[in-house]
């Protein structure tokens, strides 16, 4: 999922009206304001169809893209078809593509078609990616921004790794460390590769990886980043090649 460090720090108002019913509007985004995100989502589930996209419309762009993740997808759909097209293309575009996968699937196909072309090729070709998948398969609630290390790289290579590209991840906190082929023969923690020597090989700091097949399903897949107390777990082909992380 997003974090707010990944987002424009902008503040548009979704294409609010500030002439109409101002007094309300008014009152409703100083109440909004002194709401955390859960009690937004709940506040707006309380609301009308025509409120609610008002009451979304006030808040600032990264609370937005808070509130719009943890709404649920009937909601969201709602919103969608409530918003103009420039504002829904702003809070489509700043999703992860594994939440943009999900929402896509609860959406009417001519919607998911102005949803996919919205976005630029790459956040395209990615969500595409995803949507490939079953609906209820592992591989669809994956996340394909993943920072990987090859086994043979040293400590000091990895965290470079991890800083050049650690901004695009959905998660810096467990690395896939890949063989020949992008196979995954292990996988290491940030907080390990931090404290350990920096000529170190990170092979040789890398646990035996548990892994999910794309094609598993998702609930089955869950179980077992639960039960084995990750953070997230690499998710692969039936070769062991890495495409995500759950």
């Amino acid at each position: 999922m997003s974090t707010p460090a990944n987002r424009r720090a902008a503040a548009p108002d979704h294409g609010a009206d500030p002439g109409a019913h101002a007094p309300e509007l008014f009152e409703l985004r100083q109440r909004l304001v002194d709401l955390d995100v859960p009690a937004i989502v709940d506040e707006l589930g309380r609301l009308d169809r025509v409120d609610r996209a008002a009451a979304f419309r006030l808040l600032d762009k990264d609370r937005a893209v808070d509130v719009f993740e943890d709404l649920d997808p009937p909601l969201q759909g709602e919103l969608i078809d409530a918003l103009a097209d420039h504002a829904t293309a702003e809070i489509f575009n700043d999703l992860d593509p594994d939440d943009r996968a999900e929402l896509l699937g609860e959406l009417p196909a001519k919607v998911v078609t102005r949803l996919l072309a919205s976005l630029p090729a790459a956040d395209r070709a990615a969500t595409e990616g995803l949507l490939g998948y079953p609906a209820k398969s592992a591989g669809r609630r994956m996340s394909p921004d993943v920072v990987a290390v090859h086994a043979g790289f040293t400590v000091e290579q990895a965290l470079a790794r991890v800083r050049a590209r650690g901004a695009e991840a959905e998660t810096i906190y467990v690395i896939p460390v890949l063989g020949a082929g992008r196979r995954v023969i292990g996988v290491v923690s940030l907080k390990r590769l931090l404290l350990s020597d920096p000529d170190a090989g990170v092979q040789s700091l890398a646990n035996e990886p548990v892994m999910v097949r794309a094609l598993q399903d998702q609930e089955a897949a869950a179980r077992v980043v639960r039960d084995n107390g990750m953070i997230a777990v690499p998710v692969v082909d039936e070769e062991d090649r890495l495409l995500g992380l759950l």
